[in-house]
């Protein structure tokens, strides 16, 4: 699933977004292998407006199953270290520290 998550934001459109997010908001309070590279794969097709969104799902909420919230921590190790620009620093800062 991670795989073909971060490849779907590698060459993905603006209409693969709403399955991604689909993907991404499913409730479990399960662990979910490879969710960290579908929320990377969100983060290269959506940009700061999908850490908006991120953030109001997997860190702010306080019921979020904490392998949710560790999956999009990786999202944002990711996208610091090969985002490219993608999302400034500072923005990514931000939201690690909610």
């Amino acid at each position: 699933t991670g795989l073909y998550g971060l490849l779907l934001g590698l060459c993905g459109t603006g209409e693969d977004v709403s399955f991604m997010e689909k993907k991404i908001n499913e409730p479990t309070k399960e662990f979910r292998l490879g969710i960290d590279g579908v929320i990377s794969g969100y983060l290269l097709l959506t940009g700061a407006d999908g850490l908006d969104k991120i953030d109001e799902t997997k860190f702010v909420p306080k019921d979020v199953a904490f392998s949710e919230t560790y999956a999009a921590m990786q999202a944002l190790r990711f996208m610091w270290t090969y985002g490219d620009g993608r999302i400034d620093k500072e923005r990514l800062r931000k939201s690690m520290r909610l």
